[in-house]
């Protein structure tokens, strides 16, 4: 995909590039493309989910053969932040979206507001991940410690990295697609502090 970000590119050039690669280029309105994404769902569902009547044919089609919602959304369901019975969003944006919604009720509007909120789109506008004293620093944050409470909570969203040469722990959100789309986030962006809004 052309907005693949430039570690993903690199390594898709030289995949195409070797012989023995097969390419299978997807067109996400074609009926193959959901074909095979019903595929990719039951898989990423897991045996019980996959067995529930039509479930995996719904996902591919809420997902309209994009591979990477279609994973989204088969995981959503198997750590059971939406059920197998309610409406499944058919959009990137409209999933993460209600996915947000659903953590807001989960960890209460108040931390949400002013603590989970402003860490999870300080992230977001991080490419290379930041420390956690350095987000406490940057939100006004007393400690560290209220980052790292935030992170645990947020776990589905982050993953911890380490760097080359750095002996701390840097935090990042876990995909890209992600990332990219809570730099649109109006809510999120309204939570940073106005300085950091601004070199955002």
């Amino acid at each position: 995909r052309p907005e693949a970000r430039p570690s993903a590119r690199a390594v898709l050039d030289r995949l195409r590039n070797d012989p023995a690669t097969r390419v299978i280029r997807l067109d996400p309105a074609a009926a193959e493309s959901v074909e095979h994404a019903a595929l990719v769902v039951r898989e990423a569902l897991g045996p019980e989910l996959a067995e529930r009547r039509g479930l995996a044919e719904r996902v591919a089609a809420a997902a309209g053969g994009s591979m990477i919602l279609a994973r989204h959304l088969s995981a959503v369901l198997r750590a059971e932040v939406f059920s197998a019975e309610e409406p499944l969003p058919d959009a990137i944006a409209g999933l993460y979206g209600a996915y947000l919604e659903k953590v807001r009720r989960r960890l209460g509007e108040e931390e949400w507001r002013y603590l989970h909120l402003p860490v999870l789109c300080l992230l977001g506008s991080a490419e290379e991940g930041m420390d956690a004293e350095t987000a406490a620093r940057v939100l006004g944050l007393p400690d560290a410690g209220r980052v790292r409470f935030s992170l645990t909570c947020l776990a589905e969203f982050a993953d911890s990295v380490r760097l080359p040469g750095e002996r701390g722990t840097r935090w990042r959100i876990r995909h890209e697609t992600f990332r990219e789309w809570l730099k649109g986030y109006e809510e999120g962006r309204a939570a940073l502090p106005l300085v950091h809004r601004q070199a955002c």
